[in-house]
């Protein structure tokens, strides 16, 4: 149940939703584009999608670890940064969310599977801090 539990939790439960309509937001323009749209791969494109992603949150939560410690808001929202949770907890869900999310999706096609991969890539290299990405002009891109 920690697992649900962390899915669900408070600065993540608003994330499943926005997805969830940015997912349907991008399907909507595929099936105007291309005339057509399997309801059936929709469903689990969408879980499969709205899970893998999940993982960059979990990513982003330990990159701006120290920073969230110091917002009351962020320390109030996120259980890493008030130490309910330890950073290795943290990267073993960011890891079952990615294999789990990721499989649905390679389920679904593989072609999607690909899509959804090198979106968490970009998103990763996003909030990997060495890299520096999230501050520079190729973030909007993002």
């Amino acid at each position: 149940m920690k697992i649900l539990d962390y899915f669900l939790s408070s600065s993540q439960r608003y994330a499943i939703p926005r997805n969830t309509l940015q997912f349907l937001a991008g399907a909507t323009f595929f099936a105007a584009f291309y005339y057509s749209l399997d309801l059936l791969k929709l469903i689990p494109a969408v879980i499969g999608a709205v899970i893998a992603y999940h993982s960059v949150y979990g990513l982003n939560d330990i990159a701006d670890l120290e920073e969230d410690k110091k917002n009351s808001l962020k320390r109030a929202a996120k259980k890493l940064a008030r130490g309910e949770i330890t950073i290795e907890e943290q990267t073993s869900r960011m890891f079952l969310f990615a294999v789990v999310g990721l499989s649905i999706c390679f389920l679904v096609s593989s072609f999607f599977g690909a899509l959804v991969a090198l979106s968490m890539l970009l998103n990763f290299f996003h909030s990997y801090k060495p890299l520096g990405l999230k501050k520079t002009p190729l973030s909007m891109a993002n």
